[in-house]
């Protein structure tokens, strides 16, 4: 048996309930998800988890040997689809009936107590390859008002309680249990993301507040600065090499004044 990799695997029509079966996927990835994982169970849907392959049937055949559970989205579409009935033909061969799951989101499914099957006359939405396949009348989660109102939001009390008539055997616990626990995480996780948020803007605020102190700081050192150089007072610097210098410092040169002034005092002898 190959290894299970997914919990469930949903069989629908393209043309009938693309929408629904992309939101009940994405629905079931995260009900009753604690905020740390990426999500509560993994779901196969052939539009996203296929690649472009020729053998695809090959391909479909690989993807429901690892998959628990078959999810059908039955109408009146899918039905008629060859592809939903090899699904289901497969899955009938391969695994038991009971992890086959009825989700009705067009048509009529009614039962036939006599027959102890459905009554094909009135049944429009089941393909018929399930002909025979239950002892009992199988349970069945009625996405129709959903449908119909054109919602399918968690939020949404028709979608939500379809969607847990789908949760309760793929999780094995009660609906009201479930129900319960999905909506106390998503508010543990609501407050996680405000507090997270919150933290993430304080650091900010800090940061910027830091970046203001520093450049105020820098413009009180250079004002001080600025006014420090303006009030000293300002000292003239005489070359070394000058002959002022020289002059004063060179006392050979003093002697030689010295005489130059005396030999001029002198008086000039009368001839």
């Amino acid at each position: 048996m190959a290894e299970l990799r997914y919990r469930a695997f949903v069989s629908y029509s393209h043309e009938s309930d693309e929408r629904l079966a992309n939101s009940l996927q994405s629905s079931l990835s995260r009900f009753a998800k604690p905020w740390y994982r990426i999500r509560s169970m993994r779901i196969f849907r052939d539009e996203v988890s296929l690649s472009a392959n020729p053998a695809l049937w090959h391909a479909i055949e690989t993807a429901l040997a690892q998959c628990e559970y078959l999810v059908l989205l039955a109408s009146p579409a899918a039905a008629k689809s060859r592809w939903v009935q090899q699904e289901v033909q497969w899955w009938l061969q391969n695994r038991s009936v009971e992890t086959l799951i009825l989700c009705l989101s067009d048509g009529a499914i009614v039962w036939d107590n006599v027959h102890t099957d459905f009554d094909w006359e009135r049944t429009s939405a089941i393909p018929p390859s399930l002909k025979g396949a239950f002892a009992a009348e199988p349970l069945y989660a009625d996405f129709r008002p959903a449908k119909s109102s054109g919602t399918f939001s968690d939020s949404s009390p028709q979608y939500r309680a379809a969607l847990l008539d789908i949760v309760a055997p793929l999780m094995g616990r009660p609906k009201d249990e479930l129900d319960s626990e999905d909506i106390r995480l998503h508010r543990k996780a609501r407050r996680t993301a405000v507090a997270a948020i919150a933290f993430i803007v304080m650091l900010g605020v800090i940061a910027a507040a830091a970046i203001n102190t520093a450049r105020e700081r820098q413009r009180v050192a250079t004002s001080r600065a600025l006014a420090s150089a303006a009030t000293s007072p300002q000292v003239r610097t005489v070359p070394c090499g000058s002959a002022s210098t020289r002059r004063t410092r060179d006392p050979r040169s003093s002697a030689a004044t010295a005489r130059h002034t005396a030999v001029v005092l002198l008086p000039t002898p009368p001839f």
